[in-house]
């Protein structure tokens, strides 16, 4: 069903490298371990009757990325490396 989809799609991850760095486990979404299929469907059955609870999931994710990967914080965190490449310590 969508709903199942948009579970898997939004609020459950692999707990693969990067992924677990943005993902809190069960504040924005669910990690499962890599190539454990039983631990994904475990997951996945443990959270269809929770609605309200993916929901709050998928909010908090969104608030998350928008804080975090926006236009602003992703040019902000450019010129950081930029600047400590280029060893200019202060903005002229």
């Amino acid at each position: 069903s969508k709903y199942v989809k948009d579970l898997v799609a939004r609020d459950i991850a692999s707990r693969l490298e990067g992924i677990s760095e943005v993902i809190d486990d069960g504040k924005c979404g669910y990690l499962f371990e890599p190539d454990v299929a039983e631990d994904l469907a475990s997951r996945i059955i443990e959270s269809y009757g929770e609605r309200d609870k993916l929901i709050e999931l998928g909010d908090n994710g969104r608030t998350l990325v928008e804080k975090t990967f926006s236009w602003e914080e992703t040019a902000r965190r450019v010129e950081s490396v930029l600047r400590e490449a280029l060893g200019v310590n202060s903005k002229n």
